[in-house]
This record gives C-alpha cells, structure tokens and sequence, in this order.
C-alpha cells in the first residue's frame, strides 16, 4: 500500500485506543497506517489472549485490559464492539479523558444514544459515527453532481444490500442481545445515504420480518423492505436481508436523470449519469486506501482543529438515521422505541483539544 502523499503531514499525531479487536478492527487497521498524522497507540478488549494477538499482528506497542486504560495516553477510542456496547465503551472514552469514534449503527436506538451525546456536549469530547461512506470519494462527488444539478430534482433512491448468515445462535447476527438482525448491520447504509440526499423523512412505511431460514421465528430482523417519505414527494426504498443475497446497489433518480452506483454503493470507485435525454456520463474516482482512509483523516483534522463532531459526519444526521431505526424495528417486531431529542447543531470547539 502507497503511503499517504496526497496530504501534507502536520506536527501532531492524533493517538487512537482501538476498543474491540475483532473482524471491524482488523479491517480498518491498514488504513490507519495508510494515513499521515494517526496512530494507534493502544488496543484494548475483554479477551487477553485476542487483545495480544491483534497487537502483536498490528505492532501496536500496547494492550490493556479495559480497567488499564486509565494509563493511556492516547486522544480518541476508536470503539469496534458490537453495537450493544459502542455507547458504554464511547462513555468509557469520556471517563479517560479521550473523544470516541463509534463504529456504524451507531447505538441500538435512540434512547441508548442520548447519554453520550449528552456527556460529549456538556463536556467537550469528540463524538463521531463511523460511517465511511459519508467521507468516501465517489459519495461526495455524487453529492456535487447533485448540487450542480446534474440529474436535475432528486425524486427516488433505491438501495439494497444483504447476504444470507447460516444460522447460529452464538453468532451476532442472530444474537438479539448483541445488536444482531439486519437493521444495525446492513439497513443503517441505504438509509445513510438516503439522508445525504433528502434529510429527514416524514413517514417510514416497512414490510419485514423475524423469520429464520425455516419460517421459525428467531427475535431478530432478518430482512426488511423499507419505503420512507419525504416532504417533497420525493422516496427512498430500502432492501435488506440476512436470508437472502442482496445485489449491493443503489440508483438516485431525478426529473433529469440518475446516478448509477458502482457497487458496492458505500465504497465504490465511481458512478455512472445516465440523463434523461439518453446521454451517459461516467465519473471515475479512486479508492482511498482501503476506503476508511477519507474518513481517518476527517476525524484527524476536525481534532486538531478544536471540533467536537465532523461537518461531514455530525451527530443530528447520526440522530435522524437512528429514529428511521427505531421506527422499523418498532413497525416490525412491536417494540416502543424511544424517539430522538437531538437538535441540529453546528461543530464546536472542545476545551482541551488541538
């Protein structure tokens, strides 16, 4: 892997504790090393013996139980738990003085996130959802041509993405407990994208299930068809599965033409405009490390500049995305999910950072 030149390096390295050395961890850690300016200086997890083993594959020069991390000198939590502790560990973050990086869904709702959000405000600390896919250089280019009008009004995005998970009570996906089903893990993407373009929807109609490979029923979403509406009239639809191979694709259609993703649609190497009259346009753009470099490097400069959220990644499109969750889960399985209180609000400084 090429190391990072496209960017001038600043002086000051901004230190990561990974909380959660799994298959998350694992993935994003190239890119980590792809990027000037952060470094991971410490990894942390309930397993010694998994906790050691990813250090000594990463070279990262220390691992800690979590009662240690107190000792660590580091900046931000990078948290690669499963989604039933990202906001105990970003909580933990807070407590060691640090900012946290929460890996996608954010929470298990909206109810479970509000704490976090809170101590982040009153107490100054960087808070980001860890979605790649707002930072990644096809998205944003397709979010220029949007701007410039490219496809003219936005009227309808359709978004699919799943795969079957053989069925194992221990595995996460099936593990209600864990944060498992389809929502958390696949749904949160279209509907991130969804939110780029069109903001908050006014209604959320699902038709979904918790239905296992044999018609039992397993107490998690395994696939949901979401279809959310706007004020505009404008739609979104939805597809999501663990049961099924779903095509990872997305469409944006408007009244002058569409943009056809590359797939997959979060982490492609461009798009396709088809315009209305016929014509077709081909916007080619690069991969950036293994693709979380972009965002790395979001998170490295919105600390350095004093910033509690990213401009590109900020906690009310976290928020909306969220409720949208809330909402299907309800529709689909009955449960009362609390609705989010948070507001917009722009990026601040917190006291203490670079």
């Amino acid at each position: 892997m090429v190391p990072d030149t496209s960017h001038e390096a600043l002086a000051d390295t901004v230190r990561f504790v990974v909380l959660g050395p799994g298959k998350m961890a694992n993935s994003i850690m190239p890119d980590f090393r792809f990027v000037d300016g952060v470094e991971v200086v410490a990894v942390g997890g309930r397993s010694s013996e998994k906790t050691l083993a990813f250090a000594e594959r990463w070279d990262i020069p220390t691992a800690i139980g979590l009662e240690h991390s107190r000792q660590v000198d580091a900046d931000i939590v990078y948290v690669a738990t499963s989604p039933a502790h990202h906001m105990a560990a970003a909580m933990l973050a807070f407590e060691w003085g640090m900012g946290a990086l929460v890996e996608k869904a954010f929470s298990r709702s909206s109810a479970d996130a509000q704490p976090a959000i809170e101590a982040s405000r009153r107490d100054g600390r960087f808070l980001m959802e860890a979605m790649w896919m707002r930072f990644n250089p096809h998205i944003r280019a397709a979010v220029a041509a949007v701007a410039a009008g490219e496809v003219g009004e936005p009227r309808l995005l359709t978004a699919s993405f799943g795969r079957p998970v053989p069925y194992d009570p221990p595995h996460r996906l099936w593990n209600a407990e864990q944060g498992g089903g389809t929502l958390l893990d696949h749904t949160v993407y279209p509907l991130a994208l969804a939110d780029l373009f069109f903001g908050q929807p006014e209604s959320v109609q699902v038709l979904g299930t918790t239905t296992g490979f044999h018609g039992e029923d397993r107490g998690v979403v395994t696939e949901a068809a979401v279809l959310l509406g706007y004020p505009s009239g404008a739609q979104a639809v939805s597809t999501t599965s663990i049961r099924a191979k779903l095509v990872p694709a997305a469409v944006l259609s408007g009244s002058a033409g569409a943009i056809v993703f590359d797939e997959p649609f979060w982490s492609a190497n461009g798009f396709t405009i088809r315009s209305a009259s016929g014509a077709v346009h081909r916007v080619d753009t690069v991969r950036d490390g293994a693709g979380w470099a972009p965002m790395l490097r979001g998170v490295r400069d919105a600390y350095r500049r004093g910033l509690t959220e990213h401009p590109l990644s900020p906690m009310s499109a976290t928020m909306r995305v969220m409720g949208v969750l809330d909402a299907i889960g309800a529709q689909i399985t009955g449960e009362a999910m609390a609705r989010p209180r948070v507001t917009p609000s722009r990026p601040t400084a917190a006291p203490g950072t670079r």
